[in-house]
């Protein structure tokens, strides 16, 4: 047997190799692939998201993690939860692959997808000839002077954009298209899909946490190196609910603390007192109760379910120079070049010499922050696209002239099909009453 030229053994492996890529292209863009990702990524997320409970949380990196994993249940298991990252199992390898299996195949979607999204959007249909038309499952013909002139006001007044152009037997050939625009509804989907999954990456492994605090008048930092700008302190503020019933207060400037359990018609109030001794007093004036109390039970102040709210006033200062001033509440943070300072805790071991204590804030900056929001956008729009507009077209085919003249109609709709067999049987009368119509008048 003689040997296989070597041209011939170089087109083989090509040609191999573009069958391996077609396949592998195939396998990305299918349906099939993305669910089982999505499927498997949901089944780990939900592990992840239990996995303390069975597995001893760790804070810190995989040495930490090993040290731990390895007093707790030997080197073995240690060996192998610290190599799938179990004390970081949202940022691990094993899920950051899972995630860009599911990236690249949205991806690989969205570029197969693209060309035929913009032919259908952008280029006219036409059907050649009258065999086409019968193919269609809505088609019809009208025969009739007017039969042309009807059948393109008909198609305008239900808001077709017309295109035209002639084939080969000189016939003139007529598309219609309403809401083509709405075939871009998936692949905006998928567009926004891969903006979530690459800006949700992005926040898992590239955000920013930490607190910092001060008294009024302190710099949280001492320069503006690592923000690129400062914050000072101007003030803080704890406010406390109204004295009702129920707290724990204060009476005659915490000679005695006690809990309020009545509320008599005259406004004074009945009090449970448990120190200095247990025992009840009743119709104390409110002058005389306080709901701040300087005084801590397992930890925390006593008062802590009194707070309403903390509000510090904080001033933003870049290059040396005060660029604003805002005040913080909980769940009103304040918003700088993508840092985001919230109102988190204080510190009443510290306090100023007017009382005030030290304000504590949670610093954050998640630099997926915006791909997400566009992502969230992108594919609400997708949604709304596919869900409320349908992509219909209308074909016709004019033949003859005068009295003989015919015109094949033939119609689809991507959606709704049987509503839509309704709809074309309307615009085909529309069009035989207007063509009647030009008939008369035209003798």
């Amino acid at each position: 047997m003689s040997p296989t030229p070597p041209e011939k053994r170089e087109a083989k492996q090509d040609g191999g190799f573009d069958k391996m890529i077609d396949q592998a292209w195939n396998l990305l863009k299918s349906m099939k692939f993305a669910i089982v990702i999505l499927l498997i990524l949901a089944a780990a997320s939900i592990f992840n998201l239990f996995a303390n409970e069975f597995i001893v949380p760790v804070r810190g990196g995989a040495s930490q993690a090993y040290a731990t994993y390895d007093q707790a249940y030997g080197g073995l298991r240690a060996g192998i939860l610290t190599f799938m990252q179990m004390y970081s199992p949202y940022t691990s390898w094993w899920y950051s692959v899972l995630l860009g299996l599911l990236l690249l195949s949205l991806l690989v979607c969205v570029i197969d997808r693209g060309p035929i999204v913009w032919r259908l959007v952008t280029k006219p249909r036409f059907l050649d000839s009258s065999a086409d038309f019968t193919d269609v499952p809505q088609h019809d013909t009208i025969k009739g002077a007017g039969a042309a002139a009807a059948m393109e006001k008909v198609f305008k007044r239900r808001g077709f954009l017309l295109s035209r152009t002639s084939n080969e037997a000189g016939e003139q050939l007529i598309a219609g298209s309403r809401n083509v625009w709405a075939h871009t509804g998936p692949w905006l989907v998928h567009v926004g899909f891969i903006l979530l999954v690459l800006g949700g990456a992005m926040i898992a492994r590239g955000s920013y946490q930490s607190n910092a605090g001060g008294l009024p008048g302190d710099l949280l930092k001492p320069d503006e190196t690592e923000w690129g700008f400062n914050i000072r302190v101007d003030d803080f503020e704890i406010i406390y609910h109204p004295v009702q019933v129920g707290q724990y207060v204060q009476v005659d400037g915490g000679a005695m603390i006690g809990r309020i359990f009545d509320e008599n018609e005259d406004g004074t109030f009945d009090i449970e007192i448990f120190s200095p001794s247990a025992r009840t007093i009743s119709s104390v004036d409110p002058a005389r109760v306080e709901n701040r109390i300087d005084r801590r039970m397992q930890g925390g102040r006593l008062d802590q379910t009194n707070i309403a709210d903390y509000v510090a006033t904080l001033t933003i200062i870049e290059n040396g120079q005060e660029i604003r001033t805002e005040t913080v509440e909980v769940n009103r943070p304040l918003r700088h070049n993508g840092y985001r300072f919230y109102q988190s805790s204080f510190n009443d071991r510290v306090s100023d010499d007017q009382g005030r204590w030290m304000t504590i804030l949670n610093v954050r900056k998640d630099k997926g922050a915006p791909f997400v929001w566009l992502g969230i956008i992108i594919c609400s729009f997708g949604l709304l696209v596919g869900m409320y507009f349908e992509p219909q077209r209308m074909y016709a085919l004019v033949r003859g002239e005068g009295k003989d003249q015919e015109v094949f109609v033939a119609g689809r709709s991507e959606r709704n099909r049987a509503l839509f067999a309704d709809r074309f049987e309307t615009i085909v009368s529309a069009i035989r009453e207007a063509s009647a119509r030009g008939t008369k008048e035209a003798s």
